[in-house]
């Protein structure tokens, strides 16, 4: 579907994802509404969304009841409910103004606004518990001809996590590895469990 300037659009049981011009992706949870005013603002009434601002770090602005959220070149999401604004960073910095001022996270950051104004900021998980939805909704990537580097490391910013060689040489080697078949259906770290031993590598999760 095609949303025009001014259009409002809600969701159900299950989210949404658009796909921006600019590169600029925004996934949207279930039972949220959001209304679209142009490619480089849009209004957040009710639930949760998450932007990826791109390779070139598209603009974006979103409005609430309690502040404006703005970026400079990140990995985010933010919730909006009766009494609070939460916005959680994955990378980059994202910052929220209203009347009272500006406000900014940075990764691995969460802040809370409240209706009257007073913020709560903690440090968040950069995977898991909230951010399910939001792997849940990543874009699939069509793994026929690309190689395993280019796969994890999909992977990897999918899912929140780093992804680290053991040395130059297996970095290397994953490089001219190609990949065929297809990772359709699996959520990111279900694709890495389906694909990876299909090669001659393993891997390890370790913390994040």
């Amino acid at each position: 579907a095609i949303l025009h300037s001014g259009e409002k659009f809600s969701t159900g049981n299950s989210g949404a994802r658009l796909a921006l011009k600019s590169a600029l992706s925004i996934r949207v949870a279930a039972n949220s509404e959001v209304r679209w005013k142009n490619a480089e603002e849009l209004e957040l009434i009710k639930g949760s969304i998450y932007v990826d601002s791109g390779p070139q770090h598209a603009p974006l602005t979103i409005a609430t009841r309690y502040g404006t959220v703005s970026h400079l070149g990140t990995r985010y999401r933010v919730r909006t409910t009766e009494d609070s604004l939460i916005v959680g960073v994955r990378n980059g910095r994202v910052e929220v103004a209203n009347a009272s001022g500006k406000s900014t996270a940075e990764s691995g950051q969460q802040f809370k606004l409240d209706k009257n104004g007073q913020i709560t900021r903690e440090s968040v998980g950069l995977f898991g518990g909230e951010w399910a939805w939001v792997d849940a909704l990543a874009p699939n990537f069509n793994i026929e001809s690309r190689s395993l580097k280019d796969f994890l490391t999909w992977a990897a910013t999918e899912s929140g996590r780093t992804l680290d060689f053991a040395d130059t040489a297996t970095e290397s080697a994953a490089a001219a590895t190609t990949l065929h078949g297809s990772s359709e259906g699996f959520l990111p770290l279900e694709a890495v469990a389906a694909i990876l031993p299909t090669t001659d590598f393993v891997a390890r999760y370790d913390g994040d």
